[in-house]
């Protein structure tokens, strides 16, 4: 959810966002449709107002998709207060006191029979000057905190209270969403990778990869291109993965020159998956925002690209985020790929 919370995508009205601005507008849309058919003057209703307060009017959730404004991993939950739970982080013993939902952090924990220190994963988002988490907290199964561990996370909860560090508000960390995945920079570069198709190459791969007819059943619905990590030492081969459905393409990943695949590479990788199944897919999604936008272009001029699926030779090529951390990290536990 988190890399796709400000991408682009077409949301209903036309406009190009993310989770958010599909939450946001469907907030604005849903007080639109009361106020039409309210009396004039008709007060909106609490929880209509809530809903709008929440997508609109608040920037901490504007910076729920930057991975500088929340805080994710393993932590100690502590203590339950009347001012909020205290967990501690595990990375770096930062202590933070953080609300629940509809109830306290630890209710449901002391409810199912747990107890308090516990080792819980989430993540803990900013929220109107507070901290919350986003509502999903596994437990750490087979991790029993001994009585000498408990007190010592005790005494670090205590230490950080006399020195006041307890932390109670991540939100001025993080830029806001129209800084950061769309920023200047970034619109600047689509922009000219939208108009720059000159590679005779490029455009002479996308017109072979559009002639394959579509590939049979999920193989023929949609790819993603995925490299297998964002930085040389995640990824040092510069490895790439065709996802065609469910599975990985056949055969096998490809290995681009740098960390940051061109188009010429990507199309390649696609031929040849193309050839191992039979056919291309409807859909292409790219990891890369510069290379999918050049990707696409390529498409469009070969004659294909542009979405319109009642046509044969059409794809639609889009922009797949990368993973957030904590999809890369529900990834690693399940050993599977994202």
């Amino acid at each position: 959810m988190y890399s796709e919370w400000t991408a682009s995508g077409k949301l209903a009205d036309g406009s190009l966002g993310g989770v958010y601005h599909f939450l946001r507008l469907n907030a604005e849309n849903t007080v639109a449709h009361y106020k039409k058919n309210a009396p004039p003057g008709a007060p909106l209703p609490e929880n209509v107002k809530q809903m709008y307060s929440a997508w609109c009017e608040e920037s901490d959730v504007a910076r729920w998709g930057d991975a500088a404004s929340r805080r994710t991993g393993l932590f100690f939950l502590v203590e339950d207060t009347k001012d909020g739970a205290v967990l501690m982080d595990e990375k770096d013993g930062a202590v933070y006191e953080v609300l629940g939902i509809k109830e306290t952090v630890c209710e449901p924990i002391v409810r199912g029979g747990g107890y308090l220190p516990q080792a819980v994963t989430t993540t803990l988002l900013p929220w109107r000057g507070r901290i919350v988490y986003d509502g999903v907290m596994k437990g750490n199964v087979g991790g029993h905190i001994t009585p000498a561990v408990a007190a010592m996370l005790e005494e670090r909860v205590r230490r950080a209270r006399e020195c006041g560090a307890v932390v109670k508000n991540i939100s001025h960390y993080g830029p806001l969403s129209d800084a950061y995945d769309a920023s200047k920079s970034i619109r600047a570069e689509v922009a000219r990778a939208a108009t720059d198709t000159d590679d005779a190459e490029v455009v002479r791969l996308a017109k072979k990869f559009i002639a394959f007819p579509v590939a049979p059943g999920v193989a023929g619905e949609m790819w993603i291109m995925r490299r297998f990590g964002y930085t040389k030492q995640n990824n040092p081969r510069n490895m790439l993965l065709c996802m065609a459905g469910p599975m990985a393409a056949p055969n096998g990943p490809a290995f681009t020159k740098d960390l940051d695949p061109t188009p010429e590479e990507l199309l390649r990788y696609a031929l040849q998956c193309a050839q191992c199944l039979g056919g291309r897919p409807k859909m292409l999604g790219v990891d890369h925002q510069i290379a999918q936008v050049r990707v696409a272009a390529a498409l469009t001029k070969a004659g294909g690209g542009d979405g319109d699926l009642g046509k044969n030779n059409k794809i639609i090529c889009g922009y797949y985020p990368p993973p957030s951390q904590e999809e890369m990290e529900l990834s690693i536990r399940s050993g599977g790929v994202l």
